[in-house]
């Protein structure tokens, strides 16, 4: 079946059930602001690969299986809310089950490089960038083994690694206009006091757009450099 004919057969399901997703009322009305109903038919696709394939590894927890919409997808959509231009080279680091490259790709970012390790995963990737319509760049490795260009406008991760692991694998990638956006929970602060260490950063934390969703943050970097400038 092609993605064309599965997105006209589920248009009248996805639609009609935004509010039946395990979402909150505002989470739900920042995803119907934001994704458009074509963007909106394929992230339900998604939601049913992710679905098929975590029965054969684990992408998420089987617990939250029903979630998957406020937790993860919705978790990624709102960073959307701080890329306003969507015509950016963007790498997501620890790509794992999709979350946020893949969805942001979806949603229209318009090149999306995904950098994950593991070869199931990376494979459950391949398949999933197929439904998105913009490009997507896949990387079997680990960050530490890739000698990218430092051309991303953005880079990204969720539940990867703490900040100063984060800012190691970032900073090859990076130049002085790259903003790093990182999905973080509450340790954050935490993480920021242990990175000021050996890093130089400019920092923004955002708290959930959902007020009801507390443990999730958003924290956008910029001007990441080594307090030692000999490295």
């Amino acid at each position: 079946m092609t993605i064309k004919l599965y997105v006209n057969i589920i248009y009248y399901i996805t639609k009609n059930n935004l509010n039946n997703m395990q979402l909150s009322a505002k989470q739900s009305r920042f995803i119907d602001n934001i994704v458009s109903n074509e963007e909106l038919e394929r992230l339900d696709i998604f939601h049913h690969l992710i679905l098929r394939w975590n029965k054969k590894i684990n992408l998420i927890s089987r617990q939250e299986e029903q979630y998957i919409w406020s937790k993860h997808i919705y978790d990624s959509i709102k960073l959307l809310y701080y890329i306003k231009n969507k015509n950016i080279n963007l790498i997501d680091l620890g790509s794992g089950g999709g979350f946020p490259g893949i969805i942001l790709s979806i949603c229209g970012v318009k090149n999306v490089t995904l950098v994950e390790s593991n070869n199931k995963k990376a494979s459950f990737l391949m398949e999933a960038s197929e439904i998105s319509p913009n490009k997507i760049t896949i990387y079997n490795d680990r960050v530490e083994n890739l000698n990218l260009a430092n051309d991303y406008d953005v880079v990204s991760s969720r539940a990867m690694a703490e900040l100063d692991l984060l800012f190691k694998y970032s900073r090859p990638l990076i130049n002085e206009n790259t903003k790093l956006i990182f999905l973080k929970g509450n340790n954050v602060e935490n993480e920021i006091q242990k990175a000021e260490k050996s890093w130089l950063f400019n920092y923004i934390i955002h708290k959930d757009l959902d007020s009801n969703e507390n443990e999730s943050k958003v924290i956008i970097v910029d001007k990441l450099n080594y307090k030692n400038q000999d490295k």
